[in-house]
């Protein structure tokens, strides 16, 4: 009797829960709101005139626009820009300075989105945001002949974005506030394809065919990124700065030029006119290739530190130059240098242990330096010394 008087009332209760089966009468009706009352959406029109944007909320352009002045001013925070599909155009009677998008915001904690498509030929910058520290966020936008692609003060994010074929730099920022470019693309710049003055953080960047590929302040931190091509150096930093995975190939300078108390982990520097990695005082390389680079594989500076890394056919330019050229007091840890004029160079006072040197015209020059033994193995070599040196 217990057992039938819960079923009975579990099955009312779940009744209950469930409501009624006979649905109502009449067809459905929908109950969802559409995009627009979600996110009403203001049409922005071509006109003869600068666009001014001085009131929060979401714009669409519903036509490419043409300016002989600035293109868009954006002057209040809490504004979404959809350039949906078309294009923001400088006019043939452009004045000497005109922007595609200006950006102009307060302090308000509400952000500026730019979004979906192009800005072409504006004589100053294409997109310039001159926040504070109000985060402008800039999403798949391509910039493209204007006097610089992208001009930032203040925090920003731009994403999947490009700058190509513009008088100036392709990117610039230069702000006490944090910005980061994930996947963003500079291409045939005649300055730079990226100029960070201030701190930034890079994921996944290219930089191809522009003057630096990468132009670099103190603290940055940049991972995956290339520089191919470019007419100067692959990446130029400050002190301080962290590059991980990297790559600088076919560049006319150097391939990674860094100043003091930096650090490379799995970069790659590959057939740079001068030499793939010349490096400040105190910095540190981890697991780093340089390979058939004009001059120095690698050149470290003063208390440098290097190991797990391979320098291969470096040295083309010239007969002095070595796969790995140490300063005073660096170590040089468990490296491989093959077919270079000189194998490493040690430097006053530094520390040469567990390293391999083959095929180069002169393997080891340690003078001043402290060295574990530089030996030949030959039939039957046994050496217990871990910290031998080998040449062969």
């Amino acid at each position: 009797m217990h057992r039938l008087a819960f079923l009975l009332a579990t099955a009312i209760a779940t009744a209950a829960i469930a409501g009624p089966l006979t649905p109502p009468a009449g067809p459905p009706a929908p109950t969802n709101k559409t995009l627009q009352q979600v996110e009403p959406r203001t049409p922005v029109a071509n006109t003869s005139t600068t666009i001014i944007i001085d009131q929060p909320g979401s714009y669409d352009l519903t036509d490419d626009i043409t300016s002989d002045a600035d293109g868009i001013r954006i002057l209040t925070d809490g504004v979404t820009l959809d350039l949906n599909g078309f294009a923001v155009i400088g006019g043939p009677d452009s004045p000497s300075s005109d922007t595609g998008i200006d950006i102009r915001t307060n302090f308000e904690p509400r952000p500026v989105i730019v979004r979906n498509e192009a800005v072409v030929g504006f004589t100053d910058e294409g997109v310039l945001a001159n926040s504070s520290d109000n985060t402008v966020q800039i999403n798949t936008v391509h910039v493209r002949a204007c006097g610089i692609g992208f001009r930032v003060f203040g925090a920003a994010i731009l994403k999947d974005c490009t700058a190509r074929a513009c008088d100036g730099d392709g990117f610039e920022t230069a702000s006490l506030f944090q910005t980061t470019f994930n996947r963003c693309h500079a291409l045939n710049n005649t300055g730079d394809g990226f100029r960070a003055l201030s701190t930034a953080t890079l994921t996944s960047c290219t930089a191809r065919r522009n003057a630096n590929g990468f132009n670099l302040g103190e603290v940055m931190v940049a991972a995956h990124c290339a520089a191919t091509d470019n007419t100067l150096s692959g990446y130029v930093t400050g002190k301080g700065a962290t590059l991980t995975a990297c790559v600088a190939r076919d560049n006319g300078g150097g391939g990674l030029v860094a100043g003091e108390a930096c650090v490379f982990r799995d970069c790659l520097a590959r057939a740079n006119t001068l030499d793939g990695f010349l490096v400040g005082a105190g910095s540190s390389i981890d697991a780093c290739t340089a390979t058939t680079n004009g001059e120095d594989g690698f050149a470290l500076g003063f208390d440098c530190r290097i190991s797990n890394s391979s320098a291969e056919g470096n040295g083309s330019a010239g007969s002095d130059f070595a796969g790995i050229r140490g300063n005073s007091d660096c170590t040089i840890d468990h490296n491989t240098a093959t077919d270079n004029p000189t194998g490493m160079i040690a430097g006053g006072g530094a520390l040469l242990i567990r390293n391999t040197a083959a095929g180069n015209t002169t393997a080891y020059d340690t003078a001043g330096a402290r060295f574990g033994l530089v030996i030949t193995p030959g039939a039957g070599f046994s050496e217990p010394n871990s910290f031998a040196n080998i040449a062969y």
